[in-house]
């Protein structure tokens, strides 16, 4: 599935996913603390993730983008029991060991302070998107995932797998 397939997907509702992790100024926002995680996405299908956003993930206090080298984010499609993409998150955003320069993409950019990842998701009974800090330092940021919900997909309609 491509971006002209996705636009031709007719009945679909457009949603976006907001999540902050910080220590004090949302107290009851989920924390991606020391060997911890966190569930960006959890939805029924049938539908598409068409953007992820992320601001840059800096561990607190005084750290750096580097801080987020360590954590992994994992996909699992219509509840199977192993991810079909489980990788270093920075990676998966195309910002190899959190140090790349910015760049853009058709389906990938790395901006000032943040990532866009573009490349569809599609799903027919259900999506989890999870990121797992197994550092030392609590890491902050801020995530909005972009989703649209349908009534079908494609009967030829892949998957995005990644290891």
């Amino acid at each position: 599935m491509n971006w002209s397939d996705i636009c031709l997907l007719k009945d679909s509702k457009t949603h976006m996913v907001p999540l902050t992790w910080t220590l004090d100024k949302y107290p009851d926002a989920p924390t991606l603390g020391p060997r911890s995680r966190v569930t960006f996405f959890d939805r029924e299908g049938p539908g598409v993730v068409t953007m992820i956003h992320v601001s840059d993930y800096v561990g607190l206090p005084g750290g750096n983008r580097a801080d987020a080298a360590p954590l992994i984010i994992r996909v699992w499609y219509d509840r199977e029991e192993a991810p079909s993409i489980e990788m270093p998150f920075m990676d998966f955003l195309g910002d190899i060991e959190a140090a790349a320069m910015p760049y853009h993409t058709v389906h990938l950019s790395r901006v000032r302070a943040s990532h866009n990842f573009r490349l569809p998701l599609p799903f027919r009974r259900h999506l989890k998107i999870e990121v797992e800090n197994p550092g030392v330092k609590t890491v902050f940021g801020y995530t909005d995932i972009q989703w649209d919900e349908l009534d079908a997909l494609p009967a030829g309609c892949g998957r995005l797998r990644a290891a």
